[in-house]
């Protein structure tokens, strides 16, 4: 026999999502809207690290989230994050857009990564992983607006946790 899911609104769903977050629970939480459509948010260790609400990604999808009004969710758990990690502002900054009164207009904020800082990091990156840098640089930074975040996800790609933590180190004082 199947069961029936009660759909829930839209501040049911950020409790539930919340709740998971300070759970420090690593998944996918899906959320299917009375409406149609699949969207889902990944989490790592509590912290939503991917977001997809049809075709729109990241913070292009709050606004479309934040119009919700009733839907189904559910967990899948795992146990290491999968996804590709985006530039995402801490969770409560999404919370908050997406219990703002006039979601259609949540302002998205994107700024870019110089050039010169670009040049920084990889530079700086090649002292650690030699002449990959290159490619992992033009990967990583095109997809990414923030310094701290491309630093932390430029670090995540040097395998020794001690080489890691001194890239960091040295392309924090250098950037800032």
């Amino acid at each position: 026999m199947s069961q029936i899911k009660k759909f829930i609104s839209l501040d049911h769903l950020i409790s539930e999502l919340e709740m998971r977050c300070e759970q420090g629970q690593t998944g996918k939480f899906l959320i299917s809207v009375r409406t149609g459509g699949l969207a889902w948010f990944w989490l790592d260790g509590g912290r939503i690290v991917n977001i997809n609400y049809g075709d729109k990604r990241g913070l292009k999808a709050l606004p479309y989230l934040a119009q919700i009004e009733a839907c189904t969710t559910s967990f899948l758990p795992s146990s290491g994050s999968s996804q590709e990690m985006m530039l995402l502002p801490p969770n409560e900054e999404m919370f908050n857009q997406l219990r703002s009164e006039s979601p259609v207009s949540v302002a998205i904020s994107v700024t870019h990564i110089s050039q010169e800082v670009k040049t920084e990091l990889k530079e700086i990156l090649a002292k650690y992983i030699g002449p990959m840098a290159d490619v992992v640089c033009a990967r990583t930074l095109s997809r990414l607006t923030n310094t701290e975040t491309a630093i932390s996800v430029l670090a995540s790609k040097i395998p020794d946790p001690k080489r890691a933590s001194a890239f960091k180190a040295e392309a924090s004082a250098s950037i800032h």
